[in-house]
């Protein structure tokens, strides 16, 4: 993988990581048995996702498409 295409997989699993722990109950542990990583890594990632999410302003849409 390149650079640019693994930091876009970092930042991508980092904010589904924050997303799953806060906005659906799921301990790191369980995300990190999904995302076959470490449950230290979930847990990482998770404080990464809240920081790309503020800085992004990403939102959860409750729209269903």
């Amino acid at each position: 993988m390149t650079g640019g295409k693994q930091r876009k997989t970092v930042a991508a699993r980092s904010v589904l990581c924050y997303w799953a722990t806060r906005e659906l109950g799921m301990s790191a542990a369980a995300i990190s048995k999904r995302l076959n990583i470490a449950a230290s890594t979930a847990s990482e990632s998770a404080a990464r996702g809240l920081r790309i999410i503020k800085e992004q302003g990403f939102k959860l849409s409750d729209e269903v498409i």
